[in-house]
């Protein structure tokens, strides 16, 4: 993260640290005998599902090499019989800012157009998007008398790691 000059981000999927890493097995690319990428793993108990979480690359890694890896996991997870693969989520990608929808839906809109202050939304759904994935959409369930304002703002702090991680990037 220190090449990328970003705060790290959370709650859809991990928060870098050694200590929640050695629970997974972890993907890494190496070239000219340097490790350059890693992903750690996330796996069922049946071949049904296998996910990676955490992608991170060093910044003098080859072009591509997230993609290289990318492929390189959909494969040996397909050789190994699972039948599914998960790219994880990309948030608020799939919000439309189209007129007289909720203010929630199109605060979210705008964040994920205008947002790359907070975090890379559209580099991530344009990646992502590479791999022709099936999108399922997600929902958050708000308890009635919550404004959803609230419940979105309480959100993007958990992503952030507190207040603060959502004006430091």
């Amino acid at each position: 993260l220190t090449g990328k000059n970003v705060r790290e981000k959370g709650f859809s999927l991990g928060r870098f640290s050694t200590e929640y890493l050695k629970y997974f097995r972890i993907a890494i690319v190496h070239f000219q005998g340097k490790p350059v990428a890693f992903s750690n793993l996330l796996e069922t108990t049946s071949p049904e599902l296998a996910s990676l979480d955490l992608m991170r690359s060093h910044p003098d890694a080859p072009k591509l090499t997230m993609e290289f890896m990318m492929v390189g996991l959909i494969l040996h997870y397909k050789a190994q019989g699972y039948a599914r693969f998960s790219l994880g989520m990309v948030p608020l990608s799939g919000l439309q800012p189209r007129r007289g929808a909720p203010i929630t839906q199109r605060l979210g809109s705008m964040i994920f157009r205008r947002g790359e202050q907070l975090y890379n939304f559209q580099g991530l759904r344009r990646f992502k998007d590479k791999f022709q994935p099936d999108w399922e959409p997600r929902y958050m369930a708000v308890p009635a008398g919550l404004d959803p304002l609230v419940a979105l703002a309480d959100t993007a702090a958990l992503i952030a790691g507190g207040l603060t991680g959502l004006v430091k990037r």
